[in-house]
């Protein structure tokens, strides 16, 4: 039966306080503001330039695209390049939903990912039942940088949910996701040249 489809992961919740955009650089050394976790659950996108970013000084190390298909702007080690790695990571769940793959998303979550289980348990649910979604599940509204330091930072992500249809292998509707605005706080650390998401948690 076709229906509303409830695309809801992430088993995280932070209670943040983001830092906010001034035009001037943010501390370095800025720790992450006191987390809340709590069992509730989150939602999934496609991505536009974000509305906001913040930066701060950082050198690039990199060359052109990695293997994993990072850009280089997303490889650096610096705020701008954790903001710009978790752009490609919401292109790269957009991508993955569209073609019910499940090898797109694990180069770049951790294995000890908190929160992220919950998004690839769905993905391969996804891909389990043949189905795919049409168009793309979620849109960047803002990133920006909470907390940075060398080799780790805490990315503010704020996305719309489409409501786009899933499909089956024939191309017959099946389902509808469901739309809403979600806002979460991405924890990412260095792994070799690039970064990866080591904490996926929606903010209350």
């Amino acid at each position: 039966m076709r229906g509303i489809r409830r695309v809801r992961w992430v088993s995280l919740v932070a209670v943040v306080m983001v830092s906010a955009c001034t035009g001037g650089r943010p501390d370095p050394t800025a720790t992450t503001a006191p987390v809340t976790v709590s069992s509730s659950s989150v939602s999934t996108s496609a991505t536009r330039p974000a509305s906001a970013t913040t930066s701060a000084g950082g050198t690039s190390t990199t060359a052109g695209t990695s293997a994993t298909g990072v850009p280089p702007e997303a490889q650096v080690d610096s705020a701008d390049g954790a903001v710009a790695f978790v752009k490609f990571v919401v292109a790269e769940v957009n991508r993955a939903y569209k073609a019910a793959d499940v090898t797109i998303l694990p180069t770049l979550l951790a294995p000890e990912c908190l929160g992220c289980k919950d998004l690839t348990d769905d993905l391969s649910e996804t891909a389990g039942k043949k189905q795919r979604v049409v168009g793309e599940i979620w849109t960047v509204q803002t990133a920006m940088v909470n907390t940075w330091e060398p080799g780790q930072g805490t990315v503010a992500l704020a996305v719309a949910q489409n409501g786009v249809d899933y499909v089956d292998e024939l191309g017959r509707k099946v389902n509808t996701a469901e739309t809403g605005s979600f806002r979460y706080l991405l924890t990412v650390r260095r792994a070799g040249q690039s970064w990866r998401v080591v904490r996926w948690q929606q903010v209350a």
